[in-house]
């Protein structure tokens, strides 16, 4: 699940930064520049691994009891 996370987080900059190549003008409208949902996606991610890296350390912790 780790490593789906972080390829969800690449696939997502990838497609926003090809898209903001491609279509400049769609992104000038904006208030925001065009990677600051790429921030919040990475935020998440970090969140995600975090949290699972947790889990997964408590469960070999109690798999050896």
């Amino acid at each position: 699940m780790i490593g789906s996370a972080i390829g969800v987080f690449i696939g997502h900059v990838a497609f926003h930064y090809f898209h903001y190549k491609t279509y400049p003008g769609f992104y000038q409208i904006q208030s925001a520049p065009w990677y600051t949902s790429s921030i919040i996606y990475g935020a998440v991610t970090i969140a995600i691994i975090l949290i699972l890296t947790i889990l997964k350390l408590f469960l070999i912790r109690n798999s050896e009891k």
